[in-house]
């Protein structure tokens, strides 16, 4: 789950197209390749995924090594890589929080220590840390923030072809890739620098908690614009955004519940705090030249610009499966059927026939590999006869106790069928989900997801207490309850009715 989390934007096992087109569009090298862009190694392996029983597994060590500088030697970043697999193999709980807990990315203010207590020698410890104040300085500036910010706005008003063969689709292919997934990769990895120095500013006093919470939740995005009504400049989201399950064709699109046209996001100004002056000090000390509201602009910024682009990718997503869709009919072949092909298959069926036969095996594979309960952390070798599952670490978010009548929600839920105040549980909530806003909702629970995923920052940023990442068992149970009340800040989950 870490680094791209595709159980969260995937599933847990994903159908042959939409993994096909999550590689084809990040995994295949978008992902690493956006982070050289800013200045990060090139990792030892090109692909981020490894299929293990039909489930995509994120190659640990290949995402390791691309969030360290480019700059750092060989040595260093091949016994940093080391040190981080063994600090995750002795705590697999910590899967889907390694920037948290594992691995140190950026010019974090107590980087040092972070790096000599993950098992690094204070010599090795002070070169990555140089290397990495040096790349965040370069990396993180605010010509370059403010700069991918208004691309993503600008991305985010485009028209997505929808291509109409398997000869426009490679072309379609390639053009979203250059044109969405990248910039998106790219903003994404500045969001991530910008929400690390807010977090170790926390963590050595300079900033007080509550002020960086709100500098995330006063970003703007579209999921508050559609809960809250009226705000100037906000009229909605393009409704083929909200498809949960971004990759999945058969998928069917949501509406919203009022008139939408072009994306439009709020410029209200991000409340900065009037006394800065531990987080300035801070920020002289480490060679920075910008301020400490400076700064907070420019977290919020780099959030700004991560959200938009995740919604410009999941329009031009949309135009892709829609042209899949229309010339596999033309073929026979139904929505369901071209779920189950890849897209190297699709490019190549020239006749129903065939690609229906493909599309049988493949269901008939997935069937088989279903019932296989994978862990979240495999190790090499790997024995999926005996696996170990480790107690997960669910993320708590929020600042109220809240409890509700509990309603599971699946891809195919309409919004009528979800009534307010609930407590929701998704076991894999991507970007489509933010529907759910609309139906100001008591709480939410994930099985898959971390602290610093899609719906952990639509959570502080509506005010929704949540519970992420419990892991698939215990989702289960608890999204079996008929009431539930959540307490995020005790750390408790209680079944109040029904059992779990």
């Amino acid at each position: 789950m870490p680094d791209w989390n595709p159980a969260e934007l995937l599933g847990e096992h994903p159908r042959p197209l939409a993994r096909s087109l999550f590689d084809a569009l990040l995994a295949h090298g978008t992902w690493w390749q956006a982070r050289a862009t800013l200045g990060y190694r090139r990792p030892p392996r090109s692909d981020l995924l490894v299929g293990i029983a039909g489930r995509p597994c994120v190659d640990v060590a290949a995402s390791f090594a691309s969030l360290l500088p480019a700059t750092v030697g060989a040595a260093d970043a091949a016994a940093a890589v080391r040190a981080w697999c063994r600090r995750l193999a002795d705590a697999p709980a910590l899967h889907d929080r390694v920037e948290l807990e594992v691995a140190v990315t950026c010019a974090e203010f107590d980087r040092v220590a972070r790096l000599c207590a993950g098992g690094l020698g204070g010599d090795r410890a002070r070169r990555i840390a140089d290397a990495l104040r040096r790349h965040s300085l370069a990396a993180f500036a605010p010509a370059r923030v403010a700069a991918e910010r208004e691309s993503a706005e600008r991305r985010a008003q485009a028209c997505w072809p929808v291509p109409g063969g398997p000869q426009a689709l490679r072309a379609a292919l390639a053009h979203v890739r250059r044109g969405a997934a990248l910039p998106f990769a790219r903003a994404a990895r500045l969001d991530f620098i910008g929400a690390a120095l807010l977090r170790s500013a926390v963590r050595v006093g300079a900033l007080d908690a509550a002020q960086g919470d709100r500098v995330r939740a006063g970003s703007g995005t579209l999921a508050g614009a559609l809960v809250r009504p009226g705000r100037p400049g906000v009229d909605g989201l393009h409704p083929e955004v909200l498809r949960p399950g971004t990759f999945e064709i058969d998928v069917p699109l949501v509406g919203v519940e009022r008139a939408v046209h072009a994306v439009a996001w709020d410029a209200a100004p991000i409340p900065v705090p009037s006394d800065l002056a531990g987080l300035d000090a801070l920020l002289a000390a480490d060679g920075w030249t910008v301020d400490g509201a400076t700064l907070l602009r420019m977290a919020a910024d780099a959030s700004r610009a991560r959200e938009v682009g995740k919604f410009a990718l999941a329009r031009a997503i949309a135009a892709l499966l829609e042209g899949i869709a229309s010339f596999g009919g033309r073929l026979g072949l139904d929505r369901r059927q071209l779920g189950w092909l890849t897209l190297a298959q699709l490019a190549a069926a020239r006749d129903a026939g065939a690609a229906c036969d493909a599309a049988t095996r493949a269901e008939a594979r997935h069937a088989a590999d279903h019932p296989l309960r994978v862990p979240s952390l495999l190790q090499a070798p790997i024995d999926l006869a005996t696996p170990e599952f480790a107690a997960g670490r669910p993320s708590f978010l929020g600042k109220r106790a809240a409890d509700g009548v509990v309603l599971r929600v699946a891809r195919d839920t309409a919004p009528g069928q979800v009534p307010p105040a609930a407590v929701l549980a998704i076991e894999s909530a991507d970007p489509g989900f933010d529907w759910v806003f609309l139906r100001r909702p008591a709480a939410l629970l994930t099985a898959f997801g971390g602290p610093q995923s899609h719906m952990a920052l639509r959570c502080v940023e509506l005010d929704v207490p949540a519970v992420l990442g419990l892991g698939l068992p215990r989702f289960e149970r608890l999204a079996r309850a008929a009431r539930l009340r959540i307490d995020p800040q005790r750390h408790a989950l209680a079944v109040l009715e029904g059992e779990a």
